[in-house]
């Protein structure tokens, strides 16, 4: 238990007449947390303290392991008159909290009215807090923010910014959301920060993410890729890049989760990243010992349009794969890779019955990519 209290690092919030009763020592933060940790009972005035701490910190709420204690906390806390102030922008952090706490249940109906209030938090904090007034829709079609949110990073410490960053990544990494409704995916959260990075800003995060890829400092990478999608940079693009990042690292559910989240906003993808997407569906139908014909289909139909193909760095991850598949499996999997990445046309691929009997179907006409996690 000592790490999960030796890296924590605290602001200088006023202790004074913080408890109930004099301490012949005055209490700091980390002792309050380490005995909530450990299942001593705490005042009211200690239990708020955890969970402004823990919001902060969602590795630790994780390692603790009173995730149910630690979202009827939450609960508490969102009660209290700082909170219940819709000017206060802590109050989506603990929101986000806790729908992140309510996907690791699985409580879907309750995952979706926290977001219904994390919208409406937001419509009320960025009307009360942005100067400008731009009107603008949510990919679902409903009408959710109407004020641009620049003016939020004037408002927002570095630490509040840096943990809503943090849980909104969480958040997007968790397969549940996926299981909230019908199509539902990433681009559907009500994000905050909401600021879109410009082109410069995003393919300068995404040479450096990319970098780190060459140089199997996957850690590195991945922090930069979930920074470029909450702030919403060519998503589709970045959850394939972020794909290969996963299954590189063995982590083939979370790249799963990726790639369902990508083909859930095809309609937003250029068609070389909508033909990558669909190279991950075929692999993983594959080494799920499943059919993907109909996902040939797809392929073809995109590979057949200009600008479907762009030179693709995957033959690392594909060698990885190659103790999973078949010689037959793998043969194809790297003749399409060629064709893919605009090295060798179609031709090669005739060469296989599955892929000659294979009919193009438009993807807009395809359903949805789903996984039973």
């Amino acid at each position: 238990m000592g790490a999960f209290y030796d890296e924590l690092a605290f602001d200088n919030r006023d202790m004074k007449d913080l408890f109930e009763r004099d301490n012949t020592r005055q209490a700091f933060f980390a002792d309050i947390a380490k005995r909530w940790a450990s299942g001593d009972s705490l005042t009211k005035n200690e239990q708020r303290i955890v969970a402004n701490i823990l919001i902060f910190y969602p590795d630790y709420i994780l390692k603790n392991g009173r995730n149910e204690e630690f979202l009827e906390l939450l609960k508490i806390s969102l009660l209290e008159p700082c909170l219940t102030n819709l000017l206060n922008p802590e109050r989506g952090l603990f929101l986000y909290t806790m729908l992140f706490m309510l996907l690791l249940h699985g409580s879907n109906e309750e995952s979706l009215e926290v977001i219904n209030q994390i919208e409406k938090f937001f419509k009320t904090f960025c009307k009360n807090n942005s100067t400008t007034s731009i009107d603008r829709s949510s990919v679902s079609g409903n009408d959710v923010f109407r004020n641009s949110l620049d003016s939020i990073y004037t408002i927002f410490s570095t630490s509040l910014e840096k943990a809503y960053t943090e849980i909104i990544a969480r958040i997007m990494d968790r397969y549940e959301l996926l299981r909230l409704k019908p199509g539902f995916n990433i681009s559907q959260l009500p994000l905050v920060p909401d600021r879109k990075l410009s082109a410069f800003a995003g393919n300068d995060l995404r040479d450096k993410a990319l970098e780190f890829y060459h140089k199997q400092a996957y850690d590195r990478a991945a922090v930069l890729y979930r920074k470029m999608l909450v702030n919403k940079f060519e998503q589709p693009g970045t959850l394939v890049h972020l794909a290969r990042l996963e299954m590189m690292q063995g982590n083939i559910v979370q790249a799963e989760t990726c790639i369902v989240n990508a083909w859930r906003m095809r309609k937003e993808a250029p068609l070389y990243v909508q033909s990558r997407i669909l190279y991950f569906i075929v692999l993983f139908k594959i080494l799920r010992s499943e059919s993907f014909d109909p996902w040939l289909g797809c392929m073809k139909e995109v590979l057949s349009q200009p600008d479907s193909k762009m030179q693709w760095d995957m033959d690392r991850m594909l060698s990885e794969q190659k103790k999973n598949l078949s010689p037959d499996n793998f043969l194809f999997l790297q003749v399409l890779l060629k064709a893919n990445s605009g090295s060798d046309d179609e031709g090669s691929l005739n060469r296989f019955e599955m892929w000659c009997k294979a009919v193009p179907v438009n993807p807009v006409l395809c359903p949805d990519f789903d996984i039973n996690f």
